[in-house]
């Protein structure tokens, strides 16, 4: 996505590591199955993200809402 900055960080004793990238504002972050998953607001989509490799694929798209 155009501009789609956001990341999704992992802080724990050891330091601070990115888990993913170019993420178009990325909020309400929870972990399922073995996967972060976090809404794009900008994109309307919800996003599976592997913690190890930060791979994100779309688990929902087309959210209805804003920018729409």
């Amino acid at each position: 996505e155009k501009q789609a900055s956001g990341s999704l960080w992992r802080v724990g004793n050891e330091g601070a590591r990115k888990v993913a990238g170019g993420l178009a504002w990325p909020q309400g972050i929870a972990f399922a199955g073995g996967r972060l998953i976090a809404s794009e607001s900008w994109t309307r989509r919800i996003v599976a993200i592997d913690p190890d490799t930060g791979s994100a694929s779309t688990a929902l798209a087309n959210i209805p809402g804003y920018p729409g």
